[in-house]
């Protein structure tokens, strides 16, 4: 009867270590449940610390405005004037008052900054800022306002509608 080696063995007879082969993935791999907790609360803390980083920065950056916030009044010889449009000069942003003639500009203002008040039927009149002045009060001047052109009534009205 003829004796089988088994696989493992050599031709000299002696026996190979055999090596266990670990799979590279385990079976029941589930992706944040199975990585290092140390690792991971690491990993976390860090992007944390980032976020929170760029969020209370950009805050900061945002309150780093040097200007004054204006608030003013406009009137004229009888009271508070409403609807009058107060524009930063050179710029879109504006703003008007509301019937009691206030305002509150929607832009910090610097000194020097130039506020270009208008209203139909009074002058324009601009009014530079001092870096002391956050209330301004601004009168208004009335401007006569000519209409061209003249009302013709020597014809009566009449209808086109056939009766």
């Amino acid at each position: 009867m003829k004796t089988t080696k088994p696989m493992s063995q050599k031709k000299n007879g002696l026996k190979k270590p055999e090596t266990e082969k670990k799979p590279l993935m385990k079976k029941n791999y589930h992706w944040p449940f199975d990585l290092d907790t140390q690792s991971a609360k690491k990993t976390i803390s860090f992007l944390s610390i980032i976020v929170m980083t760029f969020f209370f920065s950009s805050n900061l950056l945002a309150q780093n405005n040097t200007g004054t916030e204006v608030k003013g009044i406009v009137s004229d010889e009888n009271g508070p004037v409403d609807q009058v449009t107060i524009t930063l000069k050179g710029t879109d942003t504006r703003t008007i008052t509301d019937k009691k003639g206030m305002f509150t500009f929607p832009q910090a203002l610097k000194e020097n900054d130039v506020l270009v008040f208008s209203h139909l039927g009074y002058h324009t009149q601009e009014i530079k800022i001092d870096k002391n002045a956050p209330f301004i009060e601004v009168e208004l001047a009335s401007e006569t306002v000519q209409m061209l052109g003249a009302l013709q009534s020597d014809k009566p009205y009449k209808s086109k509608r056939k009766k």
